[in-house]
């Protein structure tokens, strides 16, 4: 028999808040100290591979806290946020595999790094949910 911990919609939403900008600031600032560090022709060695790896964890810790809010809040949250997920899914996926054969059929149209994805991903995913179905109750 498995224990689960209620928690109040209100303090749910502000971990799940406070998890997020927490998350997206480890982000960038990982993201933009890691490029200073590291140049393209540096060699790959174990220092240089954690150090290229070390922007994953805030994606890792931003996923767990739509994870983890999906599980904490009530039926009618977790439709919205299920709804603005889908959106930024839907969004990235059509965006990427159209995008991709485009570059397969035109050898000199500029090709999207697939570290653009999580970005789109989560930028169209905070679009949906401030100005889709949800009109911001998930985040506000």
């Amino acid at each position: 028999m498995t224990k689960t911990l209620t928690i109040s919609p209100k303090r749910a939403k502000k971990r799940y808040l406070y998890m997020m900008m927490g998350g997206s600031l480890a982000y960038i600032a990982t993201v933009f100290g890691v490029s200073f560090a590291l140049d393209d022709g540096d060699p790959v060695t174990a220092i240089n591979l954690i150090l290229a790896l070390l922007p994953g964890f805030p994606i890792i810790i931003m996923l767990f806290a739509i994870w983890r809010y999906l599980k904490e809040v009530d039926e009618v949250g977790r439709h919205y946020l299920t709804q603005s997920l889908m959106i930024a899914l839907f969004g990235t996926l059509a965006l990427s595999g159209v995008w991709g054969l485009a570059e397969l059929f035109l050898e000199n149209l500029p090709r999207l790094p697939v570290f653009y994805i999580f970005p789109i991903a989560m930028g169209l995913f905070g679009l949906a949910g401030a100005f889709g179905p949800a009109r911001g109750t998930h985040c506000a």
